[in-house]
């Protein structure tokens, strides 16, 4: 379920922002969307969004531009027939966890600056599902947990060789299993 906001501007039209999830794993894609809700009034409108700067961007819709000089800044220009529509983009999360901070504003037909509404802030977290959280240790078990950090639990019983007579087997979350 998208995390969402919106607020109505008075006669001008409204743009809320969305995520398609309010968190995403280290390194990963997550779609953006600013829905413009324009007035027969708003001939045009001007959007200006920033991304946080760590962050990758791709274009994947019309209206989209995004300036070298600021690789962190993207404009979308509507100067025809401004009608309501979703300008949909992708953000790839950088590597550091953390939360990460969207703001942008808007200029429509009336000439006045506005926010964009809707949430601002996403979480970037080691790991999503524990397929996330491989540690590369067969003998541990590697799982998500609720506040998206990976926990590998050594399990002694996969280090189990069958043979009695040589000892406990044990797991260490560095090594691997250990003979008995």
């Amino acid at each position: 379920v998208p995390f969402t906001n919106s607020r109505t501007l008075g006669c001008s039209g409204a743009i809320t922002r969305s995520f398609s999830s309010d968190s995403v794993a280290a390194g990963g894609k997550i779609n953006v969307s600013l829905n413009v809700t324009a007035n027969f009034s708003d001939r045009f409108y001007v959007i200006e969004e920033f991304i946080p700067a760590t962050w990758g961007f791709f274009n994947i819709g019309r209206g989209i531009v995004n300036l070298s000089a600021n690789p962190s800044r993207i404009i979308f220009v509507n100067y025809t027939n401004s009608a309501s529509r979703i300008y949909t983009y992708i953000v790839q999360a950088p590597q550091q966890t953390g939360s990460y901070s969207f703001f942008g504003n808007f200029v429509m037909a009336n000439n006045v600056s506005r926010v964009i509404a809707g949430p601002t802030g996403l979480q970037v977290v080691s790991c999503l599902t524990d397929a996330d959280c491989g540690d590369g240790v067969a003998c541990t078990v590697d799982t998500c947990n609720a506040t998206g950090n990976c926990v590998n639990t050594p399990s002694d019983i996969a280090c189990n060789d069958g043979v009695f007579c040589n000892g406990v087997e044990s797991c260490d979350v560095s090594l691997g299993c250990s003979a008995g």
